[in-house]
């Protein structure tokens, strides 16, 4: 499961692409710390290349969206179309996107 962090206008975006699962999730949490302890205003969450997951993904994104919020930080993740397997398999699992964030558009 590939992940990439990238800054920009003061947002952090991370991109998960491939397939998920309990054995990425290690690596997944502290990609998700480090952008939470960032100085970036805006935590941005890129889905779009994630073919598949478990239950580990949404969990961590609840996290990091608590987190954030507590902290008067903006979480987001990138709007999937309605079709994409992420939505789908998070909703599932009972996780619903609306319910994690306030979906951002992506940057063209």
């Amino acid at each position: 499961m590939p992940i990439r962090t990238s800054a920009k206008d003061g947002t952090t975006t991370i991109r998960i692409s491939g397939e998920s699962t309990v054995g990425d999730s290690e690596a997944l949490a502290a990609s998700l710390r480090a952008a939470a302890g960032s100085a970036s205003p805006r935590i941005s969450v890129d889905l779009s290349g994630l073919g598949r997951c478990d239950v580990t993904v949404p969990q961590l994104l609840v996290a990091l969206a608590k987190t954030l919020e507590a902290a008067g930080r903006e979480f987001g993740i990138v709007e999937l179309d309605a079709r994409h397997p992420v939505r789908s398999a998070f909703e599932s699992m009972g996780f619903h996107l609306d319910q994690i964030d306030r979906t951002v558009r992506p940057t063209p």
